[in-house]
């Protein structure tokens, strides 16, 4: 008796600890799931503020043409940001025959100025994030490859003495050129001759010190007019 009681007491034993390692391993906690794979993106809007469109960046060999918030330091691809030109953007051109490529004296424009006015878009241009020694000269190719709106769209500096100098005009045959440096930060007077959406694109291309030429591929910017 004395020795079935033992046996009994034992197998006892072993199912109750055996229990608590199952209950153990039972409240583990389990790996938390991947998380999910991208998806896209939700578009916004920019009206205001400090903003580079195009950011022209090179990493990885790969270029990365982007928009740029700078106050808020938020990079989007280029369709997940529309650049606003507000109503407030309105003016008429000047009589002054130096900028008769803007239109016909009186004619509406819709400009974001090359000097900051609070109530409207800063926008500029950057290669900034380029890092010097990368290309040839530490210069590339930024090109206006298409427009498509209402109206024509223009790209334009005015240096000290007012006098313009016309870096895109989409009225002219594209695509069209212009050679800038890396690691700038270049601000411009932005035109559109009429209200509406546009869609304008661009791509880079340079000459790596490391050989050969590598261009983008077209990437397409959307600005709201009026």
């Amino acid at each position: 008796m004395s020795e079935n009681r033992n046996r009994r007491l034992r197998l006892l034993a072993v199912s109750f600890f055996g229990g608590l390692a199952l209950l153990g391993a039972a409240c583990v906690p389990p790996p938390p799931p991947p998380p999910p794979p991208p998806g896209p993106c939700t578009p916004v809007i920019l009206e205001g503020g400090h903003v580079d469109a195009p950011g022209i960046a090179f990493e990885d060999g790969a270029w990365d043409i982007h928009i740029h918030d700078e106050d808020n330091d938020i990079e989007y691809e280029s369709d997940c940001a529309s650049l606003k030109v507000k109503e407030e953007a309105e003016l008429t051109v000047p009589a002054n025959p130096d900028f008769s490529f803007l239109g016909s004296t009186g004619d509406s424009v819709w400009i974001l100025p090359q000097v900051e006015d609070p109530d409207l878009l800063f926008l500029g241009y950057a290669t900034e994030e380029i890092e010097s020694g990368t290309f040839v000269g530490d210069e590339i190719d930024w090109s206006l490859v298409d427009v498509e709106g209402p109206g024509d769209f223009k790209v334009y500096s005015v240096g000290a003495f007012g006098t313009p100098t016309v870096l895109f005009d989409s009225a002219g045959s594209l695509p069209q050129v212009q050679t800038i440096e890396t690691g700038e930060h270049t601000h411009a007077n932005w035109a559109f001759t009429a209200e509406g959406d546009y869609t304008v694109t661009y791509a880079a291309s340079g000459e790596l010190t490391s050989g050969g030429v590598i261009t983008s591929d077209p990437v397409e910017f959307t600005f709201i007019v009026g």
